[in-house]
């Protein structure tokens, strides 16, 4: 589940990349800055994380929500990379 997970949240920054044109964002691994590093802007995470909920519905089959309260009162921001989000994301399934 940690490795589908890791490949659902790369393939979707890729894909938010189409629109963004980022060279950092091109190549994305699991140390690629998202939110906090200025790497993206609020609204561009709200459509990364769009797109993840989407894609885990449709490949996994369960419905989640990422930007919850927990997450977004949690010291340690789970958006700010992407092993971070991919990690917040596995403990929601």
């Amino acid at each position: 589940m940690k490795e589908k997970t890791l490949n659902i949240v790369i393939s979707s920054v890729k894909f938010l990349n189409e629109y963004l044109e980022s060279e950092y964002l091109k190549e994305p691994t699991e140390k690629t800055l998202l939110y906090g590093s200025g790497t993206i802007s609020s609204l561009n995470l709200v459509m990364l994380l769009s797109d993840i909920e989407k894609t885990i519905k449709k490949e996994m089959g369960k419905s989640i929500v990422i930007a919850d309260d927990k997450a977004m009162s949690s010291i340690n921001s789970p958006f700010k990379d992407v092993k971070s989000l991919a990690n917040f994301i596995i403990s929601k399934l």
